[in-house]
C-alpha cells in the first residue's frame, strides 16, 4: 500500500504506483543546478571535516594523557601503603 501525495490538498492511499518520468521543467531545473559552481561548498566541507578531527584528536589526546597520569597517581598511592 502506497500513500498517493500527488495532490497537496488530498493524500489517497494507493495499490498502483505509475513512475512516470520528471517533467520537462523539472529537467532544465536538475541540469542548471549540476552545472553550478560548487567550489566554495566543498572547500567548506573539506575545512569543516579537517576541523572536525583536529578537535576529536586533541580532545581524545587531552582524555588519554589525563587518565595516564590519574592512572600513575593511584598505582603511587597504593604503592605506599
Amino acid at each position: 500500500m502506497l500513500l498517493d501525495i500527488s495532490d497537496n490538498e488530498n493524500y489517497t492511499w494507493t495499490y498502483d504506483f505509475d513512475p512516470s518520468p520528471p517533467s520537462e521543467s523539472l529537467k532544465i531545473v536538475q541540469q542548471s543546478d549540476k552545472s553550478s559552481n560548487n567550489t566554495p561548498t566543498i572547500i567548506s566541507i573539506i575545512i569543516g571535516s579537517l576541523l572536525g578531527c583536529s578537535l576529536i584528536s586533541f580532545s581524545l589526546y587531552k582524555l588519554n594523557k589525563n587518565n595516564h597520569k590519574h592512572l600513575q597517581q593511584n598505582t603511587m598511592a597504593i604503592d605506599h601503603f
